[in-house]
């Protein structure tokens, strides 16, 4: 008996084949990629079907038009868990030509919604697998749900997987609305103007991994919107590349619930500045962690900026930039730096630039160097937060020879400053900074455990501190004012001027101590006064 082939359409719950519902002259155009018909309307008729799944096989797919997701509306057939699937990314196109917006109005813009697919459900699940999405959607996007706009509901529980987004770069964005409960991985995004802007309601739950963004602009998650104030809530971003970035920063927004961001690789264009480069740039978020981050590239801005946000940033590298840590605004900050080396920064590796930060920042094992500025520098209004470096080496202000000015600290905060076991200085003469640490503040400065190079600062020893801050220091400082006990005025061996030796067999009308007041030979030691 002979057999036969059956097609997806005679097997129970197999995917719909979208060629069954487009007019079969349209088929070899289609599949070998030369098409230009608008098959809008027979791809809109397959999902009003009430097919769970379409199968797009590989070709050329051209729409003039925006798709409408209009699952849970009043009148819709479709199922509430439609699903777009490719043959794979690069074989099976989604193409937008001479596109018309929908007669829908964009509450933003107040015209016509620019989007190759227009969610309309209520929560509706929605997936999309192995496409590539390709044309011209001028100031529009991939897919628009917007909570609270024009009869529009957010996205609800499904999957973007294995998508190829190559929009012309007239785009606003691969995605616009809300997303809930969402898993984005295995995607690449090339010439986007921001990725994903998160607008409205329903933002959170949501779950990127692998995805690669190529030759765009502006943000992979742009969650600035002030549509809805409502929270964005519990994103994660882990493995992402970025890279030929035109403008940035990479992450921004406002009022995120708990964000991680891990495992991020970030290169700008080489000698193309459109805009300015960043890591992320946050506002009045709560529990935000970054985690095993790279950022190179000459034309970086600020990388990480910050203004009334608690965050953890940890094991990163942030080469030449204009900051590598800005932080600005009146509301207080609750942030943790941990292993984070800085390089080349042409302002300040930690620069506060304006505001009143107050609350609490803590650095740990991080390597600051070769800044052409300054490691830390407080500008515009004393802040108020507290400052605790643990572990730290901070070598190199002022580098190459760019201002004696420069220190490598500048510290004007109302809240205590505290070092503990930190190595400061420079060990390049290119490093002029005149000062080490530069100290204005009003609160407690405390030096605990802590070392400055054997290279003084250039004016010469005696230089590594300024301002009228009082400087407390304890457990001695390695290769300054190093505290030594013994029972007289040492008369042999190396020092440095402001050495101190305390008297180990004190009596009364004897010196309490000796202080190395030139380190000439073996010091000039004077006394500190007789009990």
């Amino acid at each position: 008996m002979a057999l036969t082939k059956a097609s997806y359409s005679m097997v129970t719950g197999a995917p719909t084949n979208v060629l069954d519902w487009i007019p079969a002259q349209y088929h070899a155009a289609i599949k070998n990629e030369t098409s230009t018909v608008d098959v809008q309307q027979y791809i809109q008729a397959a999902m009003d079907s009430g097919a769970g799944e379409l199968y797009f096989p590989m070709g050329y797919y051209v729409i003039k038009s925006p798709l409408y997701i209009t699952a849970g509306a009043v009148g819709s057939t479709q199922r509430n868990d439609l699903t777009f699937v490719g043959e794979n990314r690069t074989t099976t196109y989604l193409v937008a030509e001479d596109f018309t917006a929908s007669p829908l109005i964009n509450p933003v813009t107040g015209l016509g919604i620019m989007s190759m697919l227009i969610n309309q459900s209520n929560n509706g699940k929605f997936t999309l697998k192995n496409i590539r999405f390709q044309g011209n959607v001028p100031l529009g996007h991939v897919m628009y749900s917007l909570e609270n706009g024009a009869d529009s509901q957010c996205l609800f529980s499904g999957l973007i997987e294995n998508c190829w987004f190559s929009l012309s770069s007239t785009n606003n964005g691969i995605f616009f609305g809300g997303l809930q409960n969402y898993q984005i991985s295995g995607n690449v995004f090339e010439s986007a103007k921001a990725c994903f802007r998160l607008a409205g309601a329903g933002c959170g739950d949501l779950n990127f991994v692998n995805n690669s963004v190529y030759s765009s602009f502006d943000s992979f998650i742009d969650a600035t919107s002030i549509i809805s104030a409502t929270t964005k809530n519990l994103i994660n971003v882990t493995n992402l590349n970025v890279y030929n970035h035109f403008r940035g920063p990479v992450f921004a927004g406002v009022n995120i619930n708990r964000m991680n961001i891990s495992n991020v690789n970030f290169q700008g264009t080489d000698g193309v500045d459109f805009g300015t480069l960043g890591l992320c740039d946050f506002t009045d978020c709560v529990d935000i962690n970054i985690d095993n981050f790279n950022c190179y590239e000459d034309v970086l801005d600020d990388v990480i900026k910050l203004s009334g946000t608690s965050a953890k940033i940890s094991n990163g590298f942030i080469g030449a930039c204009n900051s590598g840590i800005y932080v600005s605004g009146n509301n207080p900050i609750d942030l943790t730096v941990t292993n984070v080396n800085i390089s080349g920064a042409v302002t300040a590796s930690f620069y506060h630039p304006s505001g009143n930060p107050g609350g609490v920042v803590d650095i740990n094992d991080c390597r600051w160097a070769n800044s052409g500025g300054y490691h830390w520098v407080d500008q515009s209004g004393a802040a108020t937060y507290g400052v605790t470096f643990n572990g730290g080496v901070f070598l190199n202000a002022g580098f190459p020879n760019t201002s004696a000015g420069n220190r490598n600290f500048g510290f004007d905060t109302t809240g205590d400053v505290r070092f503990y076991n930190c190595l400061i200085g420079r060990t390049s003469t290119d490093a002029i900074a005149n000062f080490y640490i530069e100290a204005n503040g009003t609160g407690n400065l405390i030096l605990t455990d802590c070392t400055f190079t054997t290279l003084a600062a250039p004016a010469g020893v005696g230089n590594e501190f300024a301002g009228a801050q009082l400087v407390k220091i304890a457990g001695g400082l390695g290769n300054r004012y190093r505290q030594y006990y013994a029972s007289a005025a040492p008369t042999t061996g190396t020092w440095s001027v402001g050495d101190r030796v305390f008297n180990t067999v004190p009596s009364i009308g004897q010196p309490k101590g000796w202080l190395c007041t030139d380190a000439v030979g073996s010091g000039t030691w004077v006394s500190e006064g007789n009990l």
